[in-house]
């Protein structure tokens, strides 16, 4: 029940959160127990007091914590962890991350790594030693990942795309998945 969204593709970030509100079922209510924080103006006690709270006529509640390192990152650790520990089964976290992928040399070749929640990270190491967490990459795909992209998202909306008609759609849209999935919709409609 805890959830830890990295990445610059702010359209994949909210499929996820969508995805996560819809496995809450009917009986949750975004009014009564949905939670938006953003960890740059909050203290972690007001973080903790949002995810300790419990759902009011239902049987879950969803906080989304957005920057939820703030400033003073370091400080925060010990708070935060313990935060991350006392999270009752009733509340679904959500911890949105903004981060960006870039390329590293290692044995051999060069690898894909993550700017700020590497491996090496004390948030993802947490996560990773927690059978309750999971890690949800939405880094932008890289342009020539777009026409996959664009196929995989047209059959998600519930369409089909040629592969020549997905490579020209991502001449013009780049890497933006917002815009791309806005221009596959409209051609899905006509």
């Amino acid at each position: 029940n805890r959830h830890l969204l990295r990445g610059d593709d702010q359209y994949s970030v909210k499929l996820h959160i969508q995805k996560i509100q819809t496995s809450l079922g009917t009986d949750f209510d975004a009014a009564m127990n949905l939670s938006r924080l953003d960890g740059r103006s909050v203290s972690i006690e007001e973080m903790r007091t949002a995810v300790s709270t419990l759902p009011f006529f239902g049987s879950s509640r969803l906080v989304i914590i957005e920057h939820p390192l703030g400033k003073g990152e370091k400080s925060r650790q010990e708070p935060f962890t313990a935060m991350l520990n006392s999270v009752p089964p009733s509340t679904h976290l959500v911890l949105v991350v903004e981060d960006h992928q870039k390329w590293r040399r290692d044995q051999g070749g060069w690898t894909q790594v993550w700017e700020t929640l590497s491996d090496t990270h004390w948030l993802v190491k947490w996560f990773n030693t927690n059978p309750q967490a999971e890690i949800l990459d939405a880094g932008l795909p890289d342009a020539r990942h777009m026409p996959a992209w664009i196929t995989t998202e047209a059959k998600r909306l519930g369409g089909k795309f040629e592969p020549a008609a997905a490579s020209e759609l991502s001449e013009h849209t780049g890497n933006d998945t917002s815009i791309a999935s806005q221009e596959i919709a409209k051609l899905l409609m006509y």
